[in-house]
C-alpha cells in the first residue's frame, strides 16, 4: 500500500475519473459521490487525501477507487497495483488457493454466459427471441445486459464447457450443472429458459437467473430459476444491475429497487438507468446497506399487488433499526396489478418518474399504514400512537429515533380543529420572533463579523486559498442583501484569478460596478483593521490577517449558533417535543465549544503580541 501511494498522487487517480482544476495548492471539482452544482470536492496531494465539504466523503487513493468503482478494499488495491505494475502479495497458501478457485468459477460463469448469448442467436431458438422482442427490448439493451438462452438439452452446456477445459466438478460448484443422487450423470440446471447473467460490483458474471418461456410446458417448473449459492454468489449480498446502476445513481441522486430482472431491463430501455432488483428473495440487511451506499434515499418500486405491499412492509421493518441521519427510503405505490414495466409501457418513463417524485418517505408510509385511517376515538388514537412509538423505538440511532417520535406526535396533534388553531398561533408567534431584541442582536453580530471577513479578503485574497476559510465565507449569511451580494462577487473575483492580488480582485469588482458598495464597506468601522494590514501590500502581514480571520469567523459562528438557539428555545415554547429538547442540548454544547475556541484564540493573540 505504501508503494502504491508513492507511485500515484491523489490528483492522478482522481483526475482520471473526475474533472479537477487547480485552486492554490489543491484541486477542486464536482463530487462524484453526490449530486452537486457548485464544487465542494477537494484533492490535496501534499496531505494525500480527498475531501468533500458537501457529503463528507474523505479518504486516500485506495478508498477512492473502492467507493467510486463499487468494489472491495482488496479489489481496489489490486486495481491500482495493476496500473502500477506491482504484484499484490498473497497472505497465505490457503487464501491463494481459494482465490484461484474463485477465478476458475468466474471463468466458468463467463464462458457459460458467452454460450447462452450464442444460443440466443441460433435459428432454431426463435421462440426465445420472440419473447424478448415482445417485451420491447432493443438489440443494444440485449447486448448491454448480455441476455441469452439455455436450450432444452440436458448436456449441451456441459459438453461445450468441458471441451474448453473446465472440469465437470467445477461446473457443479459454479451452479451450472446439477449432480443427482445415486450416481446418475450430471445435467444442466438451466434448460428452455431466457438467461439473465447476474454480475457483481466489478461487472463479473457470478450467477444466472433463467425465465421459462411462456409457451413452454412448465409443469412444476418455477417461472424464474436462480443459480444456487456458491463461493462466488451469495444472493443476499448482491443486487441485480448494481454495477451499472451505481454510476447513474451517483449522477442523478436517484435509485429504484424493483422486483425482478425484466423490470430493471425495461426501465433501462426507457432511459432509467438507476434501477436494481433483489435476487429472488426479500430484501436483506446487506442489500439495504448496498442501496444506501449508492443513494441516501432509494425508492422501493415493487409490484402493485398484495405481494408487493407485503414486501414493502417487510422492507420498512428491516430498514427501521438501520436508519441513520440522512438515510431513509421512499415507497412508490403502483396501480394494483401493475409492475414498473406496465407503467412505462402505458404512460412512458415520465409516468413512473412522476410516481417516484410524489412517493412518500418511510415515516409517512408508516403513518399512512397505521394512523391515517379513521382513528377517531381516544382509544383508537392511543392504540395507533402506541404502535407508531414502538416502531420508532426500533430505530437504533438516538437522533433519528427522537425525530421519528416527535414527527408522529406532531402528526397526531396537528389533526382536526386543535391542529388548525395551533398552526395559526405558531405562525403568528413566528412573525414576532424576528423582532425580539436577542434575535436582532445576534443578527447584528453576524453582519458585523461578515463585514470584517469581507474586508480581510479584499486586503488579502490569498486567505481563500485555505479551503476551510473559503467554505466558511461561502456559507456566511446576514440580513443585509447588499453585503450578501458583495460577498458573492468577492468570491467570484478571487476565483477568477490563479494568483489573486488586491489589485486584480479590485479590478474584477470595479468591472461589475461595485465601487460604491466597497466604499460603503470601508466607511464602516464596526470592527477595525490594523493599519499595518492597510499599508503593507506584501504577504508579510498574512499571518496577522489569518489570525484576524479566525477571530472574525469564530465570532460569526458564535452569533449564528446563538441565533439558532434562540429560535430553538422559541420553538420549544410553542411545541414540546423530544427532538426540540435534543436540538437545544446540541446547540448549547456547540455554543460552549465555540466560546472556548474564542477564548483560546484571544489567549494565543495576547501571548504572541502582548
Amino acid at each position: 500500500m505504501d508503494a502504491l501511494k508513492s507511485r500515484f498522487t491523489v490528483s492522478q487517480v482522481v483526475g482520471r475519473r473526475v474533472s479537477l482544476r487547480r485552486h492554490g495548492r489543491e484541486f477542486m471539482g464536482l463530487c462524484p459521490f453526490h449530486k452537486e452544482k457548485t464544487p465542494s470536492f477537494t484533492v490535496n496531494d501534499e496531505k494525500g487525501f480527498y475531501h468533500c465539504f458537501g457529503c463528507g466523503a474523505h479518504g486516500d487513493i485506495i478508498s477512492f477507487i473502492k467507493d467510486f468503482e463499487g468494489i472491495s478494499y482488496k479489489e481496489a488495491i489490486e486495481r491500482l497495483a495493476g496500473e502500477a505494475g506491482l504484484a499484490v502479495p498473497q497472505p497465505s497458501r490457503e487464501e491463494a488457493a481459494r482465490e484461484r478457485v474463485r477465478h476458475s468459477l468466474q471463468d466458468a460463469c463467463e464462458a457459460a454466459c458467452r454460450w447462452f448469448m450464442e444460443q440466443y442467436q441460433v435459428g432454431s431458438h426463435a421462440s426465445a427471441r420472440h419473447y424478448v422482442q415482445q417485451r420491447g427490448l432493443s438489440e443494444e439493451i440485449i447486448q448491454r445486459f448480455r441476455i441469452g438462452y439455455a436450450p432444452e438439452s440436458r448436456d449441451a452446456l456441459k459438453q461445450t464447457l468441458m471441451a474448453e477445459g473446465f472440469a465437470e466438478e467445477l461446473l457443479v460448484e459454479a451452479g451450472l450443472l446439477i449432480r443427482p443422487d445415486q450416481g446418475k450423470p450430471t445435467y444442466s440446471r438451466f434448460r428452455g429458459r431466457v438467461m439473465f447473467p447476474i454480475r457483481d460490483a466489478r461487472s463479473k458474471v457470478v450467477a444466472f437467473g433463467g425465465r421459462i418461456l411462456p409457451d413452454a410446458a412448465q409443469g412444476d417448473a418455477p417461472k424464474y430459476l436462480n443459480s444456487p449459492e456458491t463461493d462466488l454468489f451469495k444472493k443476499g449480498h448482491l443486487l441485480y444491475n448494481m454495477d451499472l446502476a451505481r454510476r447513474a445513481a451517483m449522477d442523478t441522486g436517484k435509485l429504484l429497487l424493483c422486483e425482478g430482472y425484466m423490470d430493471v431491463i425495461a426501465l433501462a430501455q426507457a432511459g432509467i438507468a438507476y434501477a436494481v432488483a433483489p435476487l429472488g428473495t426479500a430484501v436483506t440487511e446487506t442489500q439495504m446497506q448496498l442501496l444506501w451506499q449508492m443513494c441516501d434515499t432509494p425508492a422501493m418500486c415493487l409490484d402493485g399487488d398484495s405481494a408487493g405491499v407485503r414486501a414493502m412492509r417487510r422492507a420498512s421493518e428491516l430498514a427501521l433499526p438501520l436508519l441513520s441521519p440522512g438515510k431513509s427510503l421512499h415507497f412508490v405505490r403502483l396501480p394494483a396489478g401493475q409492475d414498473p414495466d406496465d407503467v412505462v409501457r402505458q404512460g412512458g418513463a415520465q409516468a413512473l418518474l412522476d410516481m417516484v417524485q410524489s412517493a412518500p418517505g418511510l415515516a409517512d408510509m408508516l403513518w399512512q399504514e397505521v394512523a391515517a385511517a379513521d382513528a377517531k376515538t381516544p382509544e383508537e388514537r392511543a392504540g395507533a400512537e402506541h404502535k407508531l412509538m414502538q416502531m420508532a423505538d426500533a430505530i437504533q440511532n438516538p437522533i433519528v429515533k427522537a425525530h421519528y417520535r416527535s414527527y408522529f406526535k406532531d402528526k397526531f396533534w396537528s389533526r382536526g380543529e386543535y391542529g388548525a388553531m395551533r398552526a395559526k398561533s405558531v405562525k403568528a408567534a413566528r412573525e414576532i420572533l424576528p423582532l425580539l431584541p436577542q434575535a436582532q442582536d445576534q443578527r447584528s453580530q453576524m453582519r458585523k463579523a461578515m463585514m470584517q471577513c469581507c474586508k480581510l479578503v479584499l486586503l488579502y485574497p490569498s486567505l481563500l486559498h485555505d479551503l476551510t476559510a473559503l467554505e466558511e465565507f461561502s456559507r456566511m449569511e446576514c440580513n443585509d442583501a447588499t453585503l450578501m451580494a458583495l460577498a458573492g462577487q468577492v468570491i467570484a473575483a478571487v476565483d477568477a484569478s490563479a494568483q489573486p492580488t488586491r489589485e486584480t480582485v479590485q479590478a474584477e469588482l470595479d468591472a461589475v460596478g461595485l465601487q460604491a458598495e466597497i466604499q460603503r464597506l470601508w466607511a464602516t468601522d464596526m470592527l477595525t483593521i490594523p493599519k499595518a494590514l492597510l499599508r503593507d501590500t506584501s504577504l508579510h502581514q498574512l499571518p496577522m490577517a489569518q489570525r484576524l480571520w479566525r477571530q472574525a469567523a469564530n465570532a460569526y459562528q458564535l452569533a449564528a449558533m446563538q441565533a439558532e438557539l434562540i429560535q430553538a428555545e422559541f420553538d420549544l415554547a410553542q411545541q414540546m417535543s423530544e427532538a426540540s429538547f435534543e436540538r437545544i442540548r446540541e446547540l448549547k454544547a456547540d455554543v460552549t465549544r465555540i466560546e472556548r475556541e474564542r477564548e483560546q484564540l484571544y489567549m494565543e493573540d495576547e501571548q504572541e503580541h502582548g
